[in-house]
């Protein structure tokens, strides 16, 4: 996936507003974007989450060591005691709710040897959609988004 976007995005904060817990949440989807916006390749990291479904956020569980979900498997015990670490409410209750986030391709990226060449998108054998990413056909050819606008 690929959007185009400013570099700006906002936190997540553990602590902003309630989330739902009957569907599926968006995690870093708010991308700003504009003529200065830069092609950014993305995938999408689809999870099931710990949620507490009165305060409406996402769990921090605490997972390792003494007491931790993975010594004990209980997942409120491990809920109330990472919440407690992270200074957060917990209601007590855990449900577990789909999350969808956008990882930005700035790790998990080939070396450098194995990078695309100039040609690779702009050559004969595209292997970008230029059409797909607003362009009225291979920038280089046709000029940017904003041309002829």
């Amino acid at each position: 996936m690929k959007k185009w976007v400013l570099g700006v995005l906002a936190a997540v904060m553990l602590s902003g507003p309630a989330m739902a817990v009957d569907h599926s949440n968006y995690i870093h989807d708010d991308f700003e974007s504009g003529p200065e916006a830069k092609i950014t390749p993305y995938k999408i990291m689809k999870g099931v989450e710990p949620a507490d479904p009165v305060n409406g956020h996402l769990i921090v569980p605490k997972l390792f060591g003494d007491g931790g979900y993975f010594e004990t498997y209980d997942w409120v015990d491990a809920s109330e005691k990472g919440m407690a670490a992270a200074g957060l409410d917990f209601s007590g209750e855990v449900v577990f709710v789909e999350t969808i986030m956008h990882w930005r391709l700035n790790h998990q990226v080939a070396p450098k040897e194995d990078a695309l060449s100039c040609l690779e998108c702009h050559g004969c054998d595209k292997v970008m959609d230029f059409r797909a990413l607003g362009y009225e056909g291979d920038p280089a050819d046709v000029g940017g988004r904003s041309a002829g606008r």
